[in-house]
């Protein structure tokens, strides 16, 4: 079943302010149900500049049973490159509009833009919904933002 949408816009920051605690950029994976997949399209062009996702595929049934027992789910780039090996490590650039599928429970990350912003459309499908991504809203406030838009543009 269908279990969220998102729209993810990652933008280029200072190096010196930027703190991988706070974004996605470090190797983690996520637990939203025993059978999760994503399909993930760049609504931007993405090059090396622009935050490109990066994921080790395989790495959703080959966890290292620490990572698999540990309560932290991030990991660092030499502990993925020392366990996985650099070369079963792919990163996904590509031209607005191109898409990938993936299996969330697998190491991935987004990569830290350096001069261009990222954006990424993804739709989510899951055996069970735990409400993790629903993108459900209440109709009456939609119907409010709608309204206050019309009036802002019509006293213009």
């Amino acid at each position: 079943m269908h279990t969220g949408s998102r729209l993810w816009w990652i933008f280029p920051v200072d190096e010196a302010s930027h703190n991988p605690n706070k974004t996605i950029s470090f190797f983690h994976y996520d637990l939203d149900d025993y059978s999760c997949i994503r399909f993930f399209f760049y609504l931007t062009d993405v090059d090396s500049s622009s935050g490109p996702h990066v994921c080790v595929p395989g790495s959703h049934t080959n966890k290292k049973l620490a990572h698999v027992l540990s309560l932290m789910k991030r990991r660092s780039d030499r502990e993925i490159v020392d366990y996985y090996g650099s070369e079963n490590i792919l990163t996904f650039g590509g031209e607005a509009g191109f898409g990938f599928a993936e299996d969330t429970f697998c190491f991935h990350k987004a990569t830290p833009p350096k001069s261009k912003d990222r954006l990424m459309l993804q739709i989510q499908f899951a055996i069970k919904d735990y409400g993790n991504h629903n993108d459900l809203a209440d109709p009456l406030s939609l119907q409010s933002i709608g309204d206050d838009n019309k009036r802002d543009h019509a006293s213009v």
